[in-house]
């Protein structure tokens, strides 16, 4: 099923640019492609879903486990 995009308002947009430029520097750090800390997909999930927790942080589409761990 193809990604759907969905309407972000100026708030969530800026939120996810935030998480955009952070994808970027841990994936620089890391010496890995950005996609592989996070899928653009994942990232708008999260400016949408705007996690507070652990548990919230796991209902966004693309955290498991793994990810909350590190």
């Amino acid at each position: 099923m193809p990604f759907k995009r969905r309407h972000l308002g100026n708030r969530r947009r800026r939120k996810l640019l935030a998480r955009l430029v952070l994808r970027r520097q841990v994936a620089q750090q890391q010496g890995i492609p950005p996609y592989l800390v996070f899928t653009d997909a994942t990232l708008t999930d999260m400016a949408e879903k705007r996690p507070f927790n652990d548990y919230d942080f796991q209902q966004v589409s693309g955290v498991g486990e793994r990810k909350l761990q590190l």
